[in-house]
């Protein structure tokens, strides 16, 4: 079972998307930090889990699904899993995939499906572009490099260059601010004198050259990590330590964004997360973008939003880049080639979410695939298309 935090990268979603032929079960819930919200989150997971059981047994697929069910039943007795969460949680199964359970930065709406294939569309949503990037965890006590993508983020073993400001400048750099002595009498008679230290005037200008002196060597170091990775730098640390590594690296790509306050006690899915939060806006610019593009050629007659036209177009892979909605789902059944695409008012036990259908066809043939909020769709509907030809 995987059960992690983070975005989906569109490789990931490429692989899922192929997952066909053999049982499916798709689960997904909008969940809650804390809060007796947590409580009712595993009351309606079991809901859910019960629900997709019986949409088995009606498809005559019940003996397929109830060992595939088991570790998801698992979870919902495990109170530590549910204190951990995100903004929605994706669970799915199959015999080949095995289980992934999945928590997702963005809310998903509650869903349970049974098919030959997953359902993939709550996921776009939390779907990213193939970001590489790393991060500098920096602290005067340590230095880390861990290398991030969209799925997650590993520590790069920088041994071999100085790690902390003490191994920099000397181990002694928090002695040279302290000198002792004593009193010049007992506290008391037959009593011992007693200790005292006291600061011998080291000025704020050393510890400034100290922290320099380990920037310095530390990002000669980290440079010669880099330079083949072709990749740009975030850092993570507190405001001055920072600032000073910004000013004293050649590095020529650091990030204008970064993680805030002291990293040490920061374990990689934490760097991640914070990290994918730090970069947030500049990817939903991005989005934004491409968004406005699809509009404007909307505009020029080279963007279409017949759900059966973009369906048959898809099926022959004539979609250059795909715009989904990415709340609610629309219920039909697609013919053969996209021909014959019926669209549902309300689900039926037949229907599936052409909107997921459209996203798995459009990973599939290599195509972009956007998701957008309602209110961002071109024209307001729930597909929109920019044809190859």
């Amino acid at each position: 079972m995987i059960a992690e935090l983070g975005t989906c990268s569109r490789q990931e979603l490429r692989q899922l998307a192929g997952a066909n032929g053999a049982t499916c079960i798709s689960i997904y819930l909008p969940t809650h930090r804390f809060g007796q919200e947590v409580l009712e989150d595993r009351i309606r997971f079991k809901n859910l889990v019960a629900e997709a059981e019986r949409r088995a047994d009606r498809l005559g697929r019940g003996a397929d699904v109830r060992g595939l069910l088991a570790p998801l039943r698992d979870l919902e007795m495990q109170p530590d899993f549910w204190m951990h969460q995100s903004e929605g949680l994706a669970a799915l199964a199959s015999p080949t995939q095995g289980v992934v359970v999945r928590r997702l930065p963005a809310a998903v709406e509650e869903l349970a499906t049974v098919a030959d294939h997953f359902c993939i569309r709550p996921l776009l949503g939390a779907m990213a572009d193939d970001l590489r990037f790393m991060v500098l965890a920096l602290s005067q006590k340590s230095a880390r490099l861990f290398e991030c993508d969209s799925s997650g983020a590993r520590e790069v073993d920088i041994s071999g260059g100085p790690t902390s400001l003490a191994e920099a400048v000397g181990t002694d750099w928090e002695e040279k601010s302290l000198q002792f002595h004593t009193r010049t009498s007992p506290a008391g008679p037959g009593q011992r004198r007693a200790a005292m230290f006291h600061g011998h005037g080291r000025s704020a200008g050393d510890s400034k050259d100290e922290l320099g002196q380990f920037v310095t060597r530390l990002d000669h170091h980290i440079r010669g990590v880099l330079v083949d990775r072709g990749v740009p730098l975030m850092l993570a640390g507190v405001e001055n330590i920072a600032a000073a590594y910004r000013n004293a690296s050649s590095f020529p790509e650091i990030m204008r964004e970064g993680i805030e306050g002291n990293p040490d006690l920061l374990d990689a899915r934490q760097i991640h997360e914070l990290a994918m939060k730090a970069i947030a806006p500049r990817v939903e610019e991005a989005h934004r973008r491409r968004l406005e593009a699809i509009r404007q050629a909307l505009g020029a007659g080279l963007v279409t939003t017949s759900v059966r036209e973009i369906l048959e177009a898809l099926e022959h892979g004539r979609v250059g880049t795909l715009v989904v909605r990415r709340a609610e789902p629309l219920w039909g059944r697609t013919g053969k080639g996209g021909v014959g695409v019926e669209v549902h008012p309300t689900r039926r036990e037949e229907s599936e979410d052409l909107l997921d259908e459209a996203a798995r066809r459009a990973l599939l043939t290599g195509a972009e695939v956007l998701a957008a909020e309602p209110e961002l769709m071109p024209e307001g509907a729930p597909l929109a298309a920019a044809l190859r030809f």
